[in-house]
């Protein structure tokens, strides 16, 4: 989830580790499951398409090699993307015990912690 906490505004790479692990605490299967299904999407395609293109079209493997990487360089995003979206709906998950080492997602109702705002997005000094 460290791109998920980063993007919620973690700062340092060990507070957005802390983040994650309060978060993953006591639901580390269905995260393990959502992170293999997310990655298998993102990683898998490529390579299978770029095969059955060689395969059946009797493509160089330059050309295979090509039109994988492109597969993959769309998919990848895709994944970190939908990992992302996970990690803020876990977050904002009621049964989540929120801890104050958790910064807040704007909006979710609970101060944030990060960037000194309230949760209606009024900054205070």
């Amino acid at each position: 989830y460290t791109q998920g906490v980063f993007v919620s505004g973690a700062r340092t790479w060990r507070e957005a580790l802390d983040c994650s692990r309060e978060v993953v605490r006591h639901r580390w299967v269905p995260t393990l499951l959502n992170t293999i299904v997310f990655q298998a999407i993102a990683i898998v395609p490529g390579p299978i398409i770029g095969f059955l293109l060689m395969v059946w079209l009797h493509l160089t493997p330059t050309v295979a090699n090509l039109v994988s990487s492109l597969i993959y360089a769309v998919a990848v995003p895709f994944a970190t993307i939908g990992l992302t979206l996970y990690y803020i709906e876990e977050r904002k998950n009621p049964y989540h015990k929120v801890t104050p080492s958790v910064p807040s997602l704007p909006g979710d109702g609970q101060p944030d912690l990060i960037a000194g705002t309230d949760e209606m997005g009024t900054l205070h000094a």
